[in-house]
């Protein structure tokens, strides 16, 4: 029996104990060791700079990183991705969404974004903070590129190869384009119709419809003619010609249309 139990031994870890060790059916070993080695050398990290720091030396981190952004990673992987509380609070919106996004490791939308960072502790005086998020995000998908909206969520550019990147950059450049095509129109329009009002001096409906009529004497109108004439909706022109036909100051003809006053 002793010779059967030494061959069942591992690392001088009794039989018995290998055999409790839990077999998960579809559970990927090799994927949580490398979870657990990953936080390991985050943890590590953190722990030998603040080692170093505390000694009165350099702090073993790049030139770019801060022992504040490396205790927010850690805090947020121990966490097993869970937003603790707290974790965005004095953040901005950008700095916070992507520490978010790096915590998730999966595609949000403004929505979910929104959310998280309230739960996380960040404090807004925004009526609508969801609307407030996304010009955040959009700003960084903008001019940094750190995070990228791809098929209506968001996420960070580094999980798309840069064709991915690239399409969605040129997607956005198009909505961009037709929204400024549509205000230039809408601007087009307004300003159409203030120089109408202007040069109409800023008469009344009855005045324009007048003058309209008389500019071409001999042509008869109906309502619907006279109110693309004159822009002013058919609602208005049409008793609106009612009247001035009822005080002579236009002649209503068969068939419900009007002309200047002849006579």
């Amino acid at each position: 029996m002793t010779a059967d139990n030494d061959k069942k031994t591992f690392d001088g870890v009794e039989s018995a104990s290998i055999r409790r060790f839990p077999r998960l059916a579809g559970l990927d070993y090799g994927a949580v060791l490398a979870d657990l080695k990953a936080k390991r050398a985050a943890l590590d990290q953190t722990i030998a700079s603040l080692e170093s720091l505390m000694s009165g030396g350099a702090l073993a981190i790049n030139a770019s990183d801060s022992i504040a952004g490396m205790a927010d990673t850690v805090s947020l992987s121990l966490h097993g991705g869970e937003v603790p509380a707290g974790a965005f609070h004095g953040k901005s919106v950008p700095e916070a969404a992507k520490l978010y996004l790096s915590l998730v490791k999966q595609k949000k939308s403004t929505r979910e974004i929104a959310e998280a960072l309230v739960k996380g502790g960040m404090e807004s005086n925004s009526k609508n903070f969801e609307t407030t998020v996304a010009g955040g995000l959009y700003r960084v998908f903008n001019t940094t590129g750190e995070i990228v909206r791809v098929k209506g969520a968001w996420g960070l550019a580094e999980w798309w190869p840069a064709g991915v990147r690239a399409a969605s950059q040129e997607k956005a450049k198009g909505r961009k384009a037709k929204k400024s095509r549509k205000q230039k129109a809408v601007k087009s329009a307004t300003a159409a119709i203030a120089s109408h009002a202007e040069s109409n001096g800023h008469k009344k409906p009855q005045e324009q419809i007048a003058d309209f009529l008389r500019s071409n004497p001999t042509k008869i109108y109906t309502p619907q003619e006279v109110s693309q004439g004159v822009g002013i909706a058919t609602r208005t022109v049409a008793p609106t010609l009612g009247r001035l036909a009822a005080s002579k100051l236009i002649d209503k003809v068969e068939s419900g249309k009007y002309r200047a006053a002849h006579g």
